[in-house]
């Protein structure tokens, strides 16, 4: 952390390492005895900064792991503080969005795992509240058993069963949930079709028992929530083939850029975010946001996807992991976003001592 020295400019910077190690033991009146041990590690390394104007602009990569072996070593996280003072600067000087577009827009696996988490929070079944309530269930999806709520070259499978995915160990894993039923892989959308529902002991319209994802964090009550969810993508294409299919919509649609989005916040703004343009020259922009980037555009705007797949593991509020590759949206729509409450520090930072 002590890389801020290098750009006074930059407002904070932190290194940030947490370890849960949990030990869980379960009883009930049915005779169900269970007991496990389960350990996650995160480090993070986060930092901001203010442009000329006053944005307030923030990165805050990070690795979440389930064995203190597959931290990054003292020399990688060093380079990746570096480059995180790096993209601060260039963030700074970057241009800001002004006008509305409408039009193709590539998502990371990264930015796209972003954007499948808030899905995955979507799929278990809580009953609805109301009794007269159509749907099955409470969430964006809770209408949507047997319909199409992704394009037909994805499919989602949720697996709390396998343990280790590219070398990396998965922190979403168990073999028996949290109320006392044995763990099992549940296929939940089938080429874009929503099959089923993560389901716990409480019941729900076509959904009687538990197929194993009732979940518990501390101090809150078993729900149904996905462990290792991975999201699988038919007929991929490589990073190169995708930006030229990006290029070539745009050219199509009379368009001189698109957009290709490389991280996101967890409300799904963009963090990295490039102008593409049709010679293939990419931009950093700031200050933008997403219009509508939600169930419907999933749903009806998805063009290709990627043959990528990016592991991100979360640790609250349950140890999870989310496999997800790149994606390609025909259209979604960017703007600006209001920023009207920034200002820049009415005193400038002290001078710094040289080392």
């Amino acid at each position: 952390s002590a890389l801020y020295r290098k750009d006074p400019q930059v407002q904070s910077l932190q290194a940030v390492l947490n370890a849960r190690v949990t030990n869980r033991y379960f009883l009930n009146s049915e005779g169900s005895v269970a007991r496990s041990g389960s350990a996650a590690y995160m480090f993070a390394v986060e930092g901001s900064t203010q442009a000329p104007d006053g944005m307030r602009l923030a990165r805050s990569p990070g690795h979440t792991v389930g064995r203190p072996e597959e931290l990054p070593t003292a020399t990688q996280a060093e380079a990746e503080a570096a480059q995180v003072v790096a993209t601060l600067g260039q963030l700074r000087s970057a241009p800001v969005v002004e006008d509305e577009f409408h039009g193709p827009v590539w998502f990371s696996a990264d930015a796209a795992n972003t954007l499948f988490n808030r899905v995955g929070g979507s799929l278990g079944a809580v009953k609805a509240f109301n009794p007269g309530d159509p749907g099955r269930a409470q969430g964006e999806y809770g209408s949507s058993y047997k319909l199409r709520i992704l394009p037909e070259f994805l499919s989602i499978v949720d697996d709390p069963t396998q343990q280790r995915f590219q070398g990396k160990t998965l922190i979403g894993s168990y073999a028996v949930d949290d109320e006392a039923v044995k763990a099992r892989p549940v296929t939940v959308v089938e080429k874009g079709i929503l099959v089923s529902y993560l389901v716990g002991r409480q019941p729900v319209r076509d959904f009687p028992q538990s197929n194993g994802h009732g979940r518990a964090a501390p101090s809150r009550d078993p729900a149904p929530h996905y462990s290792n969810l991975f999201v699988r993508g038919a007929n991929g294409l490589p990073p190169d083939k995708l930006q030229e299919k990006l290029i070539e919509m745009c050219r199509q649609r009379g368009l001189t850029y698109g957009y290709y989005v490389q991280t996101m916040t967890p409300d799904l703004s963009p963090r990295l975010l490039y102008r593409v343009y049709l010679d293939g020259k990419r931009e950093l922009v700031r200050g933008a946001m997403f219009d509508q980037l939600d169930a419907r555009a999933l749903r009806n705007d998805l063009a290709a996807v990627g043959d990528d797949a990016y592991l991100e593991q979360r640790m609250d509020p349950l140890s999870s992991a989310l496999v997800t590759p790149s994606l390609l949206f025909e259209e979604v729509a960017v703007k600006r976003a209001s920023r009207s409450q920034e200002k820049l520090p009415d005193y400038g930072p002290p001078p710094l001592p040289a080392r």
